[in-house]
């Protein structure tokens, strides 16, 4: 009887667990800055980024500041759709 019990209130067979894909803001930048560096070494010989590098640059530069970021992703776009490249403009500016 108390197993029954226990059953009807937790049927876990029909339930399913939903993660997360970002856990906050800083992670879903990371990503997506990560998802374009890789599209463009794609065909290259440089080995695709991971995103805890990224994120310790990006944190070394801005700290917990998401509005440079912001910024940052911004104007690499601005650069790649004038026919240049996102991962030159971001590196640059990242080392200035």
């Amino acid at each position: 009887m108390e197993i029954k019990l226990f059953e009807k209130y937790l049927n876990i067979e029909n339930k399913e667990v939903e993660k997360k894909v970002f856990k906050n803001e800083r992670d879903e930048l990371v990503n997506k800055i990560v998802d374009i560096l890789n599209q463009e070494r794609k065909d290259t010989v440089y080995k695709p980024m991971t995103k805890a590098s990224v994120a310790v640059m990006l944190n070394k530069k801005y700290g917990n500041n998401n509005f440079p970021v912001y910024q940052l992703i911004s104007i690499s776009q601005d650069n790649k759709n004038r026919k240049g490249s996102f991962g030159k403009y971001f590196w640059w500016k990242l080392k200035n």
